[in-house]
């Protein structure tokens, strides 16, 4: 991180009507004042991991290499859940061990360095059982921007917890075809429908159905649909999305995260 000001992103489900935001910058600013704080997102769904995942896969590796990514959406704060530092593909994360992380990392052999954060030198005391972005996140993300190695925070672990994060499952349908069955991780401001099924060739893609509708391939923008009407394509970080153009597809199909979503895809 020579020659710049180090760079940390903060997600988190926090919002902004509370400090909470705002507390975990002044920790930050203590503990690292050079550092470059950046708002990843705040209106992360409320105790998501699983949607805070995506959005951090989605976002990480637009920053320059060395940046410290802190996500902190922790339904299971004050728990025996452990707090990870972990050093992979050119970037830190400091996130808790319930899956957040597994969107970006597929495992922990994609890792450099993980290590449970549990040094309790490094935390901002008393350490609260209900605000550990403040007492042990914040503190965690400053001290590696200002270059503690991560062996200061903690010791090493093997690998970390898959959480809830959905995995996508493979199968044949009746005709022979083969079908992919994942589900909807994220609704989007426009009500566009973020899937956990990505790497689909365009061409290969027969349908896409989710709750009350079933449409044929993948269209590679919005125009390429009738206004009102609804369209799967890859999105922007190269997940499978379900939209209607001009429209929100949450709403005109009645669908909330979690809800299945099946593929069929040519053999």
């Amino acid at each position: 991180m020579s020659g710049r000001s180090p760079i940390i992103t903060l997600l988190t489900d926090f919002g902004s009507e509370d400090c909470f935001v705002g507390v975990m910058k002044g920790v930050i600013a203590s503990i690292a004042p050079r550092a470059v704080v950046i708002d990843l997102c705040h209106e992360a769904p409320p105790r998501r991991a699983a949607t805070a995942g995506f959005l951090l896969a989605s976002a990480y590796a637009y920053f320059p290499p060395g940046t410290v990514h802190a996500a902190v959406v922790d339904p299971g704060v004050g728990t025996a859940r452990a707090a990870l530092a972990i050093k992979a593909k050119g970037f830190y994360f400091v996130v808790p061990d319930n899956g957040l992380i597994v969107p970006a990392l597929a495992g922990p052999e994609e890792a450099d360095e993980i290590v449970r954060i549990e040094n309790e030198a490094c935390f901002l005391k008393p350490v609260s059982r209900t605000f550990h972005g403040r007492d042990i996140f914040a503190p965690a993300a400053a001290r590696i921007a200002c270059g503690v190695p991560l062996s200061a925070l903690g010791r090493a672990v093997s690998g970390f917890d898959r959480g809830s994060f959905p995995a996508v499952a493979r199968a044949r349908s009746p005709d022979g075809a083969e079908a992919l069955q994942g589900e909807v991780i994220h609704i989007d401001r426009f009500g566009n429908l973020v899937t956990n099924i990505r790497g689909l060739e365009r061409g290969r893609v027969l349908s896409v159905r989710c709750a009350s509708c079933e449409v044929r391939g993948l269209q590679e923008t919005f125009a390429d649909v009738e206004e009102g009407s609804a369209l799967a394509f890859i999105g922007s970080s190269g997940y499978l999305e379900i939209a209607v153009r001009g429209g929100s597809a949450a709403g005109s199909l009645g669908a909330e995260t979690g809800e299945k979503v099946h593929v069929k895809i040519r053999s």
